[in-house]
């Protein structure tokens, strides 16, 4: 290799900030085997210190606010190297050789508990003991924890939260008493993302019931960071349960990042706050995994670990910037042939995660240096991201145009995309709960057939339609959709006198908008078990949490063997379970219902030239895509599933950016 002129050999300089420079952004990694022995290690200068790092792992995308990624370009700039701390980041033969946020107890952050003196970590233990809720500051936000072995610990957290059913995640002290939980390969804890990985609960788990209630599944993570490595796993205290560790936010809002603000924010929840002073650039939450009876991972949620690690594209395009999803929001940046996605922000309905939502989109333009020639967006004429994305494009040094995608079609971009596919014959099979219709009903069963152009799909199959009733009204209660269902496809329903508004609601049906939703059918369908097959289904009733009937359902579905059935239209399907309510096991017709639907989808795609695949928030579920993609196997094809991003909507915003991508690659 040839020397540069006026260089008389090889040497490391400082890094020089260069206008356009093309950098990727690296993820926070979880604590390398290397820092937690030292963590453990007595003799060791960071013996039990709660911000070890080094090359190898710690923050990365959360405390970065520019690129290159050099200290003063991180919220490390904060703290000035000790001179131990300097010698080790300038010698090229330790581990720690430039590790920009590098520190130790003499020059480092700082950690306490609010409002008490002594160890905060040992005086924290001492809260979760007794049942109290703790809001620790991690490394992308705060945690609320309780010890989940404890239901009154458990119940007081939901109440304070306002969380009745949703499942929490759960920290495990370690890898031993991961396996008491659930059962998976221990690799998918210990990867360096270290997720939370949903996975089959354990016979007699060491957990409280109404950490997961009605789940046959847990969502497990080992502590990833040496704060949480230190509180629940500490050399000379270890905790004996494993913790509660969910979000630490407000139902609805984003998770909180900063001190005063989570002071604030989680007052009314919190019983104690674990913080530090290390800033936050950027909410980072967890990530989420989930592993199937077959072997086979999903990705769930895309956040620390893997954001904003790139996804190839299939070719070159301008830059593009896509919005995102109106829930479960990610932003997605195009540059050049890759993808750039953001980690989870949540819900673009509070105010609070739309700011969330534009720190993350600066981060990423800023970061990467892009000026976008298109902001995409969702159709929908009322959603907040819509309106963002033309906000957004005006606030663009050089403007932009705005390109709104249909719901469903950037489902089935966002699969196509992640399987470097540029052009049909595609058919995607786009299956959720709710998408703005062309023709102004609800999508939400939808299989798109590109014959050769990715930006043109044909609706060659829908899901009959039927009224959803009072609106949003019929997401939060199932029974509506039932109502819907039974009116639209001619279909008997019994009383159902629990329910006080039926007959009047009933009286309305012409009023539904229609709707094609097929998360909306598996409501209904768990509202019809729920009122006349006697099953415990409370979000059949009221759902307290995006889509609770549903993952209820599929839940009760996994208690019953799999069984032989036919294909049969989803009419047909639902009659059938309507008249084997009460008569059959609860768990048997909802697996046959799940299953029949399933190969009939399975049967429709196989009609269809070219590459098949499947998206949307409902290909989450195992039982129907296993049925899905039995037939399809069985005739020697392939059924594309998401692998890197979500098939939810927290994957919405890649198959955004792709669709501006195509509309620019034909200019």
């Amino acid at each position: 290799m040839p020397l540069v002129q006026e260089e008389a050999a090889f040497r490391i300089v400082e890094s020089t900030h260069t206008s356009g420079v093309r950098s990727l952004i690296p993820p926070d990694v979880a604590m390398c085997p290397d820092c937690r022995n030292e963590l453990k290690n007595p003799s060791n200068r960071r013996y039990r210190y709660p911000f070890i790092t080094c090359t190898q792992c710690g923050p990365r995308l959360s405390i970065i606010q520019d690129l290159p990624y050099d200290r003063p370009a991180t919220t490390m700039r904060a703290f000035d190297m000790c001179e131990r701390c300097t010698k080790e980041y300038q010698d090229v033969h330790d581990r720690r050789h430039h590790a920009q946020p590098i520190s130790c107890f003499d020059c480092g952050p700082t950690l306490w508990l609010e409002g008490a003196s002594g160890d905060p970590l040992t005086q924290a233990r001492e809260v979760l003991r007794k049942g109290q809720v703790l809001a620790l500051k991690g490394i992308g936000g705060f945690h609320l924890m309780v010890r989940a072995d404890d239901p009154q610990a458990v119940e007081l957290l939901r109440q304070r939260k306002h969380r009745p059913y949703k499942p929490l995640a759960l920290l495990a002290r370690d890898i031993e008493m991961a396996r008491t939980l659930i059962q998976c390969p221990d690799a998918l804890l210990q990867q360096p993302a270290h997720p939370i990985v949903i996975a089959q609960k354990q016979q007699g788990a060491p957990v409280a019931e109404n950490v997961a209630p009605g789940m046959q599944e847990l969502g497990v993570m080992l502590p990833y960071s040496p704060v949480h490595e230190l509180l629940i796993n500490d050399p000379e205290d270890p905790l004996d349960f494993a913790l509660v560790a969910t979000s630490g936010n407000p139902s609805g809002e984003p998770i909180a990042i900063d001190n005063e603000q989570a002071l604030k924010r989680l007052a009314g929840i919190a019983d104690a706050f674990v913080l530090h002073d290390r800033g936050i650039a950027i909410p980072v939450e967890d990530s989420v995994i989930r592993y199937c009876a077959d072997g086979r991972v999903l990705p769930i949620r895309r956040s620390r670990g893997y954001a904003p690690l790139p996804i190839p594209l299939a070719f070159d395009a301008p830059s593009v910037l896509a919005i995102g999803a109106e829930m479960k929001n990610t932003a997605a940046l195009t540059v050049g042939s890759f993808a750039h996605l953001s980690g989870h922000i949540g819900d673009m309905a509070s105010p609070q995660t739309q700011v969330a939502a534009s720190s993350a989109r600066e981060q990423l333009l800023a970061i990467r240096r892009a000026e976008p020639k298109l902001v995409v967006a969702d159709m929908h004429p009322g959603y907040a991201s819509t309106a963002v994305a033309f906000e957004q494009a005006a606030a663009l040094e050089q403007g932009a145009d705005v390109l709104q995608v249909q719901h469903h079609h950037a489902h089935a971009l966002s699969l196509l995309a992640e399987h470097s596919i540029s052009s049909g014959p595609a058919a995607v099979l786009c299956i959720d709960g709710t998408g703005y219709g062309e023709d102004g009903t609800i999508f939400g069963c939808e299989l798109l057939s590109f014959y050769e152009d990715l930006l043109q799909p044909e609706r060659a199959w829908h899901l009959p339609t039927f009224p959803l009733l009072g609106g949003d009204h019929a997401i939060r209660e199932p029974w509506r959709a039932l109502i819907g269902v039974a009116h639209a496809w001619k279909l008997p329903l019994g009383a159902a006198e629990d329910i006080a508004m039926w007959d009047g609601v009933s009286r309305n049906i012409e009023q539904g908008v229609p709707t094609s939703s097929l998360g909306r059918l598996i409501d209904a369908a768990a509202a019809a078990l729920w009122l006349y097959g006697d099953a415990a289904l409370p979000g059949a009733q009221e759902s307290s949490y995006e889509g609770q009937a549903a993952c209820e359902f599929e839940a009760l579905a996994a208690q019953a063997a799999a069984v032989q059935v036919q294909a049969e239209h989803p009419r047909r399907a639902f009659a059938l379970l309507l008249e084997q309510a009460g008569l059959k096991p609860a768990a048997q017709v909802a697996r046959e219902f799940l299953e029949r639907i399933g190969l009939y989808f399975g049967q429709a795609l196989l009609q269809q030239p070219g590459v098949l695949g499947v998206s949307g928030g409902c290909a989450v579920n195992q039982i129907l895509v296993q049925a899905i993609r039995r037939p399809i196997e069985q005739a020697g094809r392939v059924l594309l599933e998401h692998e890197q991003v979500p098939a939810n909507d927290g994957g919405l915003s890649l198959g955004q950016a792709y669709a501006g991508a195509l509309y620019l690659r034909g200019f």
